[in-house]
């Protein structure tokens, strides 16, 4: 410990979750969709290629990416879509990522 340590609580990282759910809730607020997640990155879309398919034409077959940040936490990536999506009240386009607040809230071409 350095001389600035001493004395000093040092927090505790933070840790990626090695398993997570993810949740499609409906216009009604209700789960439509549990899909238990275990593997990272999380891709989600319309492709039966992604992890999670979702029937939604507002989706692009390959729309977002979930992945575990470095310092713990969980970041959402948009791939290449046209409807973006929300953090929060943050907007999201093609290529930017976010993220994700506790509870991991967020929609996907909103």
């Amino acid at each position: 410990m350095d001389e600035q340590q001493q004395g000093q609580v040092m927090p505790a990282p933070v840790q990626a979750p090695a398993a997570a759910v993810v949740e499609l809730l409906g216009r009604d607020g209700r789960a439509a969709l549990v899909q238990r997640v275990t593997q990272w990155p999380v891709r989600i879309g319309r492709s039966p290629a992604c992890d999670i398919v979702l029937d939604d034409a507002h989706l692009a077959a390959e729309h977002a990416e979930l992945h575990l940040a470095p310092g713990g936490g969980v970041l959402l990536k948009l791939l290449e879509s046209r409807n973006g999506g929300h953090v929060g009240k943050q907007r999201l386009m093609a290529g930017d990522e976010a993220p994700l607040p506790a509870g991991g809230a967020f929609q996907l071409a909103g």
